[in-house]
């Protein structure tokens, strides 16, 4: 579950986004049974097919890519990867503690 404070948007612009998605037919709102003042909203078939025509040929062109690339090579570009994304929040958390 995602709060709406992780979008980094106002309340009224997050409402305004769940309207517009909710008018596309991409999602449903509903009220959080344990909480009144919470809305929940979930993804709708329409939109998880949408997700799956962008998405799935991505992965099948990923998958095809790294097939060149042995366990071990695989490895290495993992650990990089890992350790690029830890350097990239490490930053990103510097400037948010500026604001």
């Amino acid at each position: 579950m995602v709060d709406g404070t992780e979008l980094k948007l106002s309340p009224a612009a997050t409402t305004t986004v769940i309207d517009r998605l909710e008018r596309a037919g991409l999602v449903t709102r509903a009220q959080d049974p344990a909480n009144r003042r919470r809305v929940l909203v979930a993804p709708t078939d329409a939109a998880r097919e949408v997700a799956e025509d962008i998405f799935e040929p991505v992965g099948r062109a990923g998958a095809k890519a790294l097939s060149q690339f042995d366990s071990e090579q695989l490895a290495l570009i993992l650990d990089f990867l890992r350790t690029a994304l830890q350097v990239h929040r490490a930053q990103t958390d510097q400037l948010a503690a500026r604001q």
